[in-house]
């Protein structure tokens, strides 16, 4: 099965390194106008399984606009708790921020999710849609999507930070039942 996984364009909350987890922030401006439908495959699925935020919705009308939205509550963005909204420099002084930082930003959020449980959760919604008998799969999620799935069922990308594409870039992925595998990077902005 071919998958598409792109991560939503771009907010404010991008342009000013704010944790956005679950904070149901929109596209600002400048990421609408970015964004570029694309003709990935020479057929492109009706449905597209988006994030139930609005900035994957939002991404999802632009770049698929024919394309009917089934919202996929798994691949909601990690939730950061306590720290959704702020940047690192606001959650310094946070006596709970810095701990968490140290353990390789793995453990539990105040009032968020840990890693572990975040890719169980994104893993588990992929699966469930993976083995229903589709050929094709869009999704329009998150950089958190990005990382959970790759770093979970990539063998290339073990690394979980590494996975993340800039905002409104996608990867263009192979399932073979067990394993995703990376045909190419697909740049859905403008300055492709």
């Amino acid at each position: 099965m071919r998958v598409l996984l792109i991560r939503h364009g771009l907010t404010i909350y991008n342009l000013e390194h704010r944790y956005q987890g679950w904070v149901d922030i929109p596209l600002c401006t400048a990421g609408k106008v970015a964004l570029q439908p694309k003709q990935v495959w020479e057929e492109m699925p009706a449905e597209v399984y988006v994030s139930p935020l609005i900035r994957a919705r939002q991404t999802a009308e632009i770049l698929f606009p024919d394309a009917k939205q089934q919202v996929v509550e798994a691949f909601r963005e990690f939730n950061f708790g306590e720290f959704d909204g702020y940047t690192y420099e606001e959650l310094a002084m946070n006596p709970s921020y810095q701990p968490w930082v140290d353990g390789g930003c793995s453990g539990r959020c105040p009032g968020g999710e840990d890693r572990k449980s975040y890719r169980r959760r994104t893993v588990k919604g992929f699966l469930e849609l993976a083995n229903s008998g589709l050929d094709r799969m869009m999704i329009v999620a998150h950089g958190g999507t990005q990382m959970a799935l790759l770093s979970q069922l990539c063998p290339e990308c073990e690394d979980y930070f590494e996975a993340q594409l800039p905002a409104g870039w996608g990867y263009d992925l192979e399932w073979d039942g067990k394993n995703l595998h990376i045909i190419d990077r697909v740049d859905f902005t403008k300055g492709a």
